[in-house]
């Protein structure tokens, strides 16, 4: 079968490989891969992903999106409808739809690029891949459609809600409460002893000795989001301050990791930052250990130890901080659930932590 993989961060690259690699529904060889130019280094990975030779095809897709004004609304109307000409803008090197043919389309989102590629392969099954947090628990594509898609949908039967996803492969099916897929698939697991596999991955995510070893005993890991995208900039700033203070008073050491798609790094240059951002699966599987801390709002980063590695980290969650007033609030016992969820598959569930306030640290 034919395969192609729709990527637009290197998490969601990483279990791509893996699937490819590992042959899932013999998919090694003859698999294309299109990777959204949105995230830090995606210009190097998506260049180290054709010297890899893992995919027949490597292609680069200009990030877009649409805007909510009335005018852009057209155009977002347009382009699902007639949605061929839009993407041949966006995807480098230049494909001819006509001559292209998949039997299965493999996403982690259903994003504006997403179901519009699927639009045009209409007679492709659809699986969705791991996207971390999100791909554990309801339906992403429900909770991800806004009001316009939804009058497409129920009108003209486009937009994201049009797809109907066949499989949902994820790396934890045990912590999996999705219902975006009728079937819930294992990822190949985690194998420490395969060298090769381990060889390439650091090839494609160009992941050094040096860039992993800076995570070497250190005590604590404060894993950075991009939340003054969603809050005012001045109150997370005021949070992660607070937060570093608490930080550095209790632990003897520490190591600030910030988000790919963080725009703002200068305001963490005062802090001992990670400036290699090696690919973070990687540093779980030789870096991070069961007395690790690692710190973070509400961070997919936090569940990959146990995730994919079945490593216990002591973890806190800090998003009662950033209120009141943020996106946190309402999505409070949806994010509750979650981690209690991760936390009934902790061998020791105290090590899991959720703080109300600065001093808890």
């Amino acid at each position: 079968m034919k395969f192609a993989f729709l990527c637009d961060t290197p998490f969601q690259v990483f279990n791509c490989v893996n699937f490819v690699y590992h042959n899932v529904e013999s998919s090694k060889f003859d698999s294309d891969i299109y990777v959204m130019q949105q995230f830090s280094s995606s210009e190097k990975i998506t260049q180290k992903l054709r010297e890899s030779g893992l995919f027949s095809n490597v292609y680069e897709v200009a990030y877009y999106y649409s805007k909510p004004s009335p005018v852009s609304k057209l155009v977002t109307l347009k382009q699902t409808i007639f949605p061929q000409k839009n993407l041949v803008k966006h995807i480098y090197p230049k494909i001819d739809f006509t001559k292209k043919k998949y039997d299965v389309l493999v996403m982690a989102t259903p994003i504006y690029f997403c179901f519009q590629f699927a639009s045009c392969f209409p007679s492709a099954k659809v699986y969705f891949i791991d996207d971390g947090t999100g791909s554990y628990k309801g339906n992403i594509v429900e909770s991800m459609t806004t009001g316009t898609f939804r009058l497409l949908h129920r009108f003209m039967n486009k937009g994201p809600l049009s797809l109907q996803i066949e499989k949902l492969y994820i790396n934890n099916p045990d912590l999996c409460k999705s219902t975006v897929a009728p079937n819930i698939c294992a990822l190949p697991k985690w194998d420490n002893k395969d060298e090769t596999y381990d060889k390439l991955l650091c090839s494609i995510f160009s992941v050094t000795e040096e860039g992993v070893s800076q995570y070497k005993n250190q005590h604590a890991i404060f894993l950075q989001q991009p939340l003054m995208q969603e809050m005012p900039p001045e109150r997370v700033e005021e949070v992660e301050r607070n937060l570093f203070e608490q930080i550095k008073n209790r632990f003897p050491s520490f190591l600030v990791r910030l988000h790919p798609r963080e725009k703002r790094r200068e305001v963490y240059e005062q802090y001992p930052v990670d400036r290699m951002m090696c690919l973070w699966e990687l540093i779980c599987a030789k870096e991070i250990t069961d007395n690790t801390v690692l710190i973070g709002a509400f961070s997919t980063a936090q569940f990959i130890p146990k995730m994919i590695f079945d490593k216990e980290p002591y973890l806190i969650f800090t998003f009662h901080l950033y209120s009141p007033n943020t996106f946190f609030d309402s999505k409070k016992d949806e994010i509750t659930n979650t981690i209690e969820t991760l936390r009934s598959h902790y061998r020791n569930p105290e090590k899991i932590k959720i703080i109300q306030s600065m001093d808890e640290i």
